[in-house]
């Protein structure tokens, strides 16, 4: 999924399990290149987030991780149109509430 911010193109890529197997998938982490943290999502989430330095978590203040954010949604209903075969895991592939908003 493409996200414009500040006349710069980024990419949030979700990667979805396939197989038999996935529908018992434990909830996966968000990446930036390496896994951060889990979300509690069962499908994983890579884009070029602003982590802070002990590369433990997301800049909360972040504009950029702001964009990225606001822009999930998006991108998960995208992934729904274009691979039909998910919609009805949707809800099961976004696990259950977070305990804490990323």
């Amino acid at each position: 999924h493409r996200v414009l911010l500040e006349e710069k193109e980024l990419i949030l890529t979700l990667a979805f399990p396939d197989g038999p197997t996935a529908s018992k998938l434990p909830p996966q982490a968000l990446y930036c290149l390496l896994p951060v943290r889990k979300l509690g999502f069962c499908f994983c989430l890579d884009g070029p987030f602003e982590l802070i330095a002990s590369r433990g978590d997301i800049h909360e203040g972040s504009r950029r991780n702001q964009a990225l954010c606001e822009e999930l949604p998006a991108a998960f209903a995208g992934a729904l149109e274009r691979h039909r075969s998910l919609a009805p895991r949707a809800l099961e592939l976004l696990g259950p509430p977070p305990p804490e908003p990323f």
